[in-house]
C-alpha cells in the first residue's frame, strides 16, 4: 500500500469515528428528555421479574404488561438488571438512571450499526461511499428518535442482522444463518431476510457465465451449497434452544410448556388491528380513526388481515426473484432486504410504526450501492420521523401538534411511503428485466457463434 492510499485510508477511519463520536453525543444528551412511559415501564417491569424469579416462570408471570417479547432481548434485559443489581443491590428499577441505562443499550446498538455498515459498504462501495452511509444512519434523526428519545432497542436486533449480513457477504451462511436466528429471536420478522440469504449463498458458487434463470444451474448451486446450509440450519435450531430452553419455551413438539409458534401467537394476537399506528397500506381508508380488528371482511369476502398477508407474500416472492436475478448480486441481496423490509411495514395488519426500522438500515446501505436509492432514503427518513414523532407526541398534550395530526396527514405520509415503496420495487424489476435481457442477448451470441464454428467446418 503506497504512503498516500495508507493515509487517505487513516483519513476515511478517522472521519468515521467522527461521525460515531458526534452521533454519540446527540444521543446522550437527549436521554435525559422523555421517553414512552408505556414502553419503558414494560421493560422495568419485565427486568424486575427477570432477576426475581427462575426465568422459566417469566411467561407465567402475572404483569401489567403481558411479555410479548420472545426470549431474544429479554436475555440482555436480564443481563442488564443483573449488572443493575451489583451497582444499586436494592434497586427497583423505577429510578431515571435506569431509564438512561435502557436508553444506552439502544445507543450502543446504534453505533455498533454505525460500525457494522461502514465494514460492509466499504468491501462494496470504497470507504467515501461508506462514509455517506454511516452517516446517513448515525445522524438519522428518526434513528436517533428510537434510541434516544422513545427509548426503544429496535437497533439490537438489526445490529445483530446486520453482523449476520456481513457474514453472509463473506461466504461464512453456516455462521450467518445461526446469527440471524438470534436477531429473529428479538424481532421475528426477520426472518424473511433467512430465504433471501440463501439465495445469495446460491448464487456465490454459481458460475460466472452460467444462465442465473436454468433450474438446473440452481439446483446445481443448490447441491454445492447444501453442507453449508445444513450446517447453518442445524446451528440455528441450537441458538434457539439456547437461548429459548431457559424460559420453557422450545419448537414445536418439544416437552416445553410453551413452543416458540405459542409465544409468536400471543404477541400477535395482542394487538388483532389493521394498523397500530402504522401509517402503512391500512391507514389509507381510517386516517386518524380507531383501527378495524383485522378479521372483518374487507374485500371480496377475504378478511384484512388475509389480504395484507396475501400482499405481503406476494412482495416477498418479488424480493425473492430480484435477488436471484439482478445482475450485481451483493446489490441485489440488499434490495431484497430492502423490497422485504419495505413490505412488512407496508402491507400486512398489526404492524405498528417502529416496523419501519428495519428498511431505514437497509435503504442507506442499499443507496451505498445505487445512487439513485438517495431520495428513498430521504423520504423513509422523514416520513419515518413525522410517524414516530406524531404517535409518541400524542400521549404527550404539551407538544402534541394536534394540528398536524389529521386525517389527510396520515394518509399523505401514508402514500409517501407506499410511493417509495412502488418505486423501490419498479426499480428493482428494470434491473430485472435488463439482466434477463442481457441473458437472452448472450444466449442469442453463443448460438449464432455455435452456427458459425459448424458451417466453417
Amino acid at each position: 500500500m503506497s504512503g498516500g492510499t495508507q493515509r487517505r485510508g487513516e483519513g476515511f477511519h478517522r472521519q468515521h469515528l467522527g461521525i460515531l463520536a458526534f452521533g454519540l453525543l446527540i444521543r446522550v444528551a437527549l436521554v435525559p428528555w422523555g421517553a414512552f412511559e408505556y414502553d419503558i415501564g414494560a421493560m422495568r417491569e419485565w427486568t424486575r421479574q427477570l432477576v426475581s424469579a427462575p426465568l422459566a416462570e417469566f411467561y407465567a408471570a402475572e404483569m401489567e404488561v403481558p411479555p410479548d417479547h420472545l426470549p431474544g432481548d429479554l436475555w440482555l434485559l436480564w443481563l442488564l438488571g443483573r449488572g443493575a443489581r451489583l451497582v444499586a443491590p436494592g434497586t427497583d428499577f423505577t429510578s431515571d438512571w435506569y431509564m438512561a441505562a435502557l436508553k444506552l443499550v439502544a445507543v450502543v446498538a446504534d453505533l455498533l450499526i454505525g460500525v457494522l455498515l461502514f465494514t460492509i459498504a466499504r468491501g462494496l462501495a470504497g470507504s467515501r461511499r461508506a462514509l455517506i452511509v454511516a452517516a446517513a444512519f448515525v445522524l438519522n434523526p428518526a434513528v436517533i428518535f428510537v434510541s434516544a428519545v422513545w427509548g426503544q432497542w429496535d437497533s439490537v436486533s438489526m445490529a445483530v442482522a446486520l453482523a449476520a449480513l456481513l457474514l453472509l457477504l463473506r461466504g461464512r451462511i453456516a455462521w450467518a444463518l445461526p446469527v440471524l436466528a438470534v436477531a429473529v429471536l428479538i424481532k421475528p420478522q426477520l426472518a424473511l431476510l433467512g430465504p433471501l440469504f440463501v439465495v445469495y449463498a446460491v448464487r456465490r458458487v454459481l458460475p460466472a457465465t452460467a444462465p442465473h434463470i436454468g433450474l438446473r444451474t440452481w439446483l446445481g448451486g443448490l447441491r454445492r451449497m447444501l453442507p453449508a446450509l445444513v450446517v447453518g440450519g442445524a446451528g440455528s435450531v441450537l441458538a434457539a434452544l439456547v437461548l429459548c430452553l431457559p424460559f420453557d419455551v422450545g419448537l414445536p413438539g418439544m416437552p416445553a410448556r410453551w413452543s416458540i409458534l405459542d409465544r409468536l401467537a400471543f404477541a400477535a394476537d395482542r394487538y388483532p388491528l389493521t394498523t397500530y399506528n402504522a401509517f402503512n397500506l391500512w391507514a389509507l381508508p381510517i386516517g386518524t380513526a380507531e383501527a378495524p380488528d383485522d378479521s372483518v371482511e374487507a374485500l371480496f369476502g377475504f378478511s384484512a388481515s388475509q389480504i395484507g398477508l396475501g400482499l405481503l407474500l406476494v412482495a416477498f416472492a418479488g424480493a425473492l426473484v430480484g435477488t436471484a436475478l439482478i445482475e450485481d448480486r451483493e446489490f441485489a441481496v440488499l434490495w431484497g432486504c430492502l423490497a422485504a423490509a419495505l413490505a412488512v411495514f407496508l402491507l400486512p395488519t398489526r404492524v405498528h410504526e417502529r416496523y419501519l426500522f428495519p428498511a431505514l438500515v437497509f435503504v442507506v446501505l442499499a443507496w451505498g450501492l445505487a445512487p439513485r436509492l438517495r431520495w428513498a432514503a430521504l423520504g423513509l427518513t422523514l416520513s419515518g420521523l413525522a410517524n414516530l414523532y406524531l404517535v409518541y407526541a400524542f400521549w404527550k398534550p404539551a407538544i402534541y401538534p394536534a394540528i398536524l395530526h389529521t386525517a389527510w396527514s396520515v394518509r399523505g405520509i401514508a402514500l409517501v411511503n407506499l410511493a417509495i415503496f412502488a418505486l423501490v420495487m419498479v426499480g428493482g424489476g428494470r434491473d430485472i428485466v435488463k439482466f434477463v435481457k442481457s441473458l437472452a442477448l448472450s444466449r442469442r451470441v453463443a448460438h449464432q457463434q455455435e452456427i458459425s464454428r459448424r458451417g466453417s467446418k
